[in-house]
């Protein structure tokens, strides 16, 4: 009761000179300040009882001057007078150049807070209700009244960790700085601030605690510091309410967010992911943002593998060319191709047209066949040229890859590819990453959380995950330990942690001053804290890739050269082989060939020949027949004329004139029996 008193009465300082609202000393008509009524008379009967305090303090706006008798009277205790209002402290206390005054909390509809002597108002004064940073900071002490600003300090689950709590002990000497509990960033960060609250200048007691991690499956958990008040059992009420956000079992953090908003707790140290769930409740102050990154295994991202069951081991040469560029040239030869077929196809077809002409030389071996058209052998050098050049794309392709293209990457890049992915990827993380995971979540991405990171580290080990989703400080210790030395870290973050510390609405004023001292939070820059990586296998994806760059072409990439040219000789030496077998066979054909030709030639001229007789034993029928009628005319002739001299001689004896003679036996009637077909004949062929 007695914090909520001095808070009261510390309120309406929190204040600094703002614009006018158009109010007047009276105040605003939506909050008037109180005047000679009930409320005035039991204002100035508090006031009677701090005797050092004016008449008029708090009654009307304007800004009430506080002597340090005043303000050591309305703290009840001598730190009080640090803020007194004087030249010397001109600008920290913000009532002392600040208006503002009591109000009737019935009769306000603007921003008004309780004070020791009633409720008050700076915005009915036309002002905002604020301090500087001195301010709060000496305010701390007279807020306290002697009660010791409580800290708790829950050690970090993370084996090595460089952020938050780690290496704590339970001793507390009198400077929190050079004695400091725990070791770590955020406890390097605490112990200067805690250590200025703790000077002569603000004099704040601060009472320390230790919370230990899980070990050994026995959790020193933080409430058996709350046995009283049983703070798990208020938790579970808690819990019960929203029970869609607690899903699991709380861990320390979780219940000392819920102590600070319970006020048992002013300060949980440590590096706290300021999730939703824990900014429901209680108040935050944010130091710094964490990346989350995706980790999984490693590989070398050459263009040839050293796997003999991958792809990259056999096929290497194949994806130097991306699946376009290969379809392309595909495509274009076999348009080339086509183009030629076809273009001598019509050629052939259009022979006796003016387009169609045929070159003076020969464009083959063999001078037997036919002479290539000539557009189609522009075609055919266009066809070489697209190859050539191909070519040598290619192995200046195959070059720069050798070259330059010797990275490291991981199997899984990033929450974006395992979405698109063809297959599902267990993701392994901390449940406190839970709710900015299921923002990027997917039917594709299955989670595995974990509540502890050696839970998460034993998981990944074990393979039950193919990656997970780590912070830097995760990844940094991990490998500081020897751990993951065949995972890779991708460069760029998937998603972002706001990290911080829970703290008391009593304190959260002050300590939030810290945050935006620079001297202070530079210690969250500073490179030197992240611990060195212990990671230098031989079998490490980093190890391979500097072989690579030392020892220059690896031995597989000859190797898989050598099995598809092998393979290609195999090829060759069948298509030899067959196409031997396919010679000889057209040998024989071209031998039957030639027969079949000489066969119709032979046909084709006894054809003639037969004309050529047909017409010979025309004409010697018609001759043959006209010696018989003179024959028979002779004879009938000798018959009529009676028998012929004894001295005579016959004309046809005659051999001066042989027409007189009798006609000889008349020619054969064909000559076709003479000139029959080859086949028929005994030596024909």
């Amino acid at each position: 009761m007695r914090f909520f008193v001095v808070f009261a009465a510390l309120a309406p300082l929190l204040a600094l000179r703002g614009a006018s609202l158009g109010s007047s000393h009276d105040g605003s008509s939506m909050c008037p300040c109180i005047g000679k009524d009930d409320r005035w008379e039991c204002v100035k009967e508090k006031l009677a009882s701090y005797v050092s305090c004016p008449d008029d303090f708090g009654i009307g706006c304007k800004t009430h001057n506080i002597s340090e008798d005043c303000a050591v009277s309305l703290y009840q205790s001598d730190v009080g007078k640090q803020l007194q209002c004087g030249l010397s402290h001109s600008g920290e206390s913000p009532w002392c150049n600040t208006s503002w005054c009591y109000v009737n909390d019935s009769n306000c509809i603007v921003d008004w807070d309780w004070g020791v002597l009633g409720p008050y108002s700076y915005a009915t004064c036309g002002n905002l209700r604020q301090g500087s940073d001195k301010y709060f900071q000496k305010s701390l002490a007279a807020f306290l009244q002697d009660d010791p600003l409580r800290v708790f300090h829950p050690v970090s689950t993370l084996e090595g960790a460089y952020l938050g709590n780690t290496e704590c002990h339970e001793h507390y000497d009198a400077e929190y700085l050079t004695h400091q509990k725990c070791k770590g960033v955020v406890a390097e960060f605490w112990a200067r601030s805690l250590d200025e609250l703790n000077s002569n200048e603000y004099q704040v007691k601060v009472d320390h605690t230790i919370i230990r991690r899980v070990e050994n499956d026995i959790e020193n958990g933080i409430d058996q510091y709350f046995i009283v008040s049983n703070l798990t059992k208020a938790f579970e009420e808690y819990q019960g309410k929203f029970r869609e956000n607690w899903t699991e079992r709380p861990s320390n953090f979780d219940l000392c967010a819920f102590a600070t908003g319970m006020g048992y707790v002013d300060l949980c140290s440590g590096a706290f992911a300021l999730t939703h769930r824990r900014q429901q409740m209680t108040f935050m102050i944010e130091l710094y943002t964490s990346p989350v990154f995706m980790v999984s295994k490693s590989m070398c991202d050459f263009l040839a593998s050293d796997d003999f069951g991958s792809e990259k081991f056999w096929l290497w040469w194949v994806f130097v060319f991306s699946p376009g560029a290969w379809g392309f040239f595909v495509c274009v030869v076999f348009s080339f191709i086509v183009a030629m077929k076809c273009l001598d196809h019509c050629l052939d077809e259009q022979s006796g047209s003016a387009f169609a002409f045929q070159s003076k030389t020969s464009h083959r071996r063999d001078s037997n066949k036919p002479s290539r058209t000539r557009p189609s052998h522009v075609l055919r050098l266009g066809l070489g040229f697209f190859i050539v050049l191909s070519l040598a794309v290619y192995g200046a392709k195959i070059t720069a890859e050798m070259v330059s293209a010797k990275q490291v990457k991981g199997e899984v890049p990033n929450l974006e590819k395992a979405n698109t992915g063809p297959n599902e990827v267990k993701v392994c993380t901390h449940s406190v990453f839970k709710e900015s995971l299921e923002l990027h979540g997917s039917e594709k991405i299955v989670p595995v959380y974990s509540d502890t990171w050696k839970k998460l580290l034993e998981n990944l080990e074990d393979k039950k995950c193919t990656a997970a989703l780590l912070d830097d400080e995760a990844w940094n210790a991990f490998r500081s330990r020897e751990k993951l030395c065949d995972f890779y870290k991708e460069q760029t973050a998937d998603f972002y942690v706001p990290t911080g510390v829970v703290v008391s609405k009593r304190a959260y004023r002050t300590l939030e001053t810290f945050r935006f001292d620079t001297l202070k939070t530079a210690v969250f820059f500073d490179k030197s804290k992240v611990p060195g990586h212990a990671c230098h296998r031989p079998n490490s994806a980093e190890v391979v890739c500097d072989n690579i760059i030392k020892d220059g072409v690896p031995w597989y990439m000859l190797f898989s050269l050598f099995v598809v040219a092998a393979a290609c000789a195999v090829c060759s030496c069948i298509a030899i082989y067959f196409r031997g077998e396919d010679e000889e066979n057209e040998e024989e054909k071209k031998e039957v060939k030639r027969e079949e030709d000489m066969r119709a030639n032979i046909d084709e001229r006894l054809e003639r020949i037969d004309e050529r007789i047909d017409r010979i034993d025309k004409k010697m029928k018609m001759a043959n027949i006209q010696r018989l009628f003179d024959q028979k005319s002779y004879q009938r002739s000798q018959e009529v004329a009676g028998p012929p001299a004894p001295d005579a001689t016959p004309k046809s004896q005659d051999p001066e004139n042989p027409t007189d003679a009798a006609p000889s036996n008349p020619l054969p009637t064909s000559l076709k029996k003479e000139f029959r077909h080859p086949d028929q004949t005994a030596g024909a062929k």
